[in-house]
């Protein structure tokens, strides 16, 4: 039964009910099943990622949740733990198998969502577990990119460091250094 687009199981992993959660799956609670009362479409993965309840992804994981299902707006459970820099919530997800070359509508990868969002440790991390380093999205640009335009010189290094392509253009007709150099002037 779900009340307001809500469905019980959620609402016990909502509350951090485990063992209400646990006795659900148990009783063949549909881990997969849309929940539209928060987000347009999340996945019940989807929605305890928001939530930051680790124990809870861990859990629907096991119980057969896909860890690269996408929400109505393209977002998989990887997307939005990076996205509200959930670092625990990324793990949880990379030890149960999540993509890491999962693009969004825009094309961006997670490592170019990190890149943009300015964690070297995670983007360690995503280049460890064999994340594309030049992957482009729709407007051309690259992790490389990303980390250049928002000012990210920690994750520039470690990008560098990695082999990505340093000279790539834009859509825009912009590279990394141009982006790097616009940044730096703008802070003088």
């Amino acid at each position: 039964i779900y009340t307001n687009g809500i469905s019980p199981l959620m609402l016990a992993a909502k509350c951090q009910q485990v063992s209400i959660v646990n006795a659900l799956l148990q009783a063949g609670a549909d881990v997969t099943s849309p929940n539209n009362f928060y987000e347009e479409g999340d996945t019940s993965l989807i929605h305890v990622t928001r939530l930051s309840l680790v124990d809870i992804m861990h859990i629907f994981a096991l119980a057969g949740a896909d860890v690269n299902a996408k929400n109505g707006l393209g977002q998989s459970a990887l997307n939005v733990a990076i996205r509200y820099g959930k670092v625990d919530a990324v793990k949880c997800l990379l030890a149960h198998g999540a993509d890491v070359n999962l693009r969004t509508k825009s094309g961006d990868t997670p490592l170019i969502l990190t890149a943009e969002n300015g964690n070297a440790t995670l983007c360690k991390e995503f280049i460890s577990r064999g994340a594309d380093l030049d992957a482009v999205n729709n407007h051309g640009d690259t992790a490389l990119i990303q980390a250049a335009r928002n000012g990210h010189s920690d994750v520039i290094k470690v990008l560098i460091h990695a082999g990505a392509k340093i000279n790539h253009i834009n859509d825009s007709k912009m590279s990394a250094l141009r982006f790097a150099v616009g940044v730096a002037g703008a802070s003088n």
